[in-house]
């Protein structure tokens, strides 16, 4: 049975990643994440994840998805446009 392709995934699934186990019970796929990460940023000289300053944090809380989606959406009639 083909399932077909994914593309993408919610933002809402990030939470549950610490409830896929592995075979071993400690290790969950957040895990995984998080090391696979880290080997990544380590390659462009960093031995940390970034982490984001609190003010951004702050600034991320108030964005207004609506008008996000409005100026997405007006930026992709501007490039159909430009085809």
């Amino acid at each position: 049975m083909t399932r077909g392709q994914a593309d993408g995934f919610g933002l809402d699934i990030l939470p549950k990643l610490r409830d896929v186990k592995s075979t071993d019970p400690a290790v969950t796929l957040l895990h995984f994440v998080v090391r696979e990460t880290m080997k990544k940023t380590a390659n462009n000289g960093r031995d940390h994840m970034p982490v984001p300053e609190p003010g951004d944090i702050a600034k991320a809380g108030q964005v207004l998805f609506d008008d996000l989606l409005c100026d997405t959406e007006k930026i992709q009639k501007h490039l159909k446009g430009k085809q």
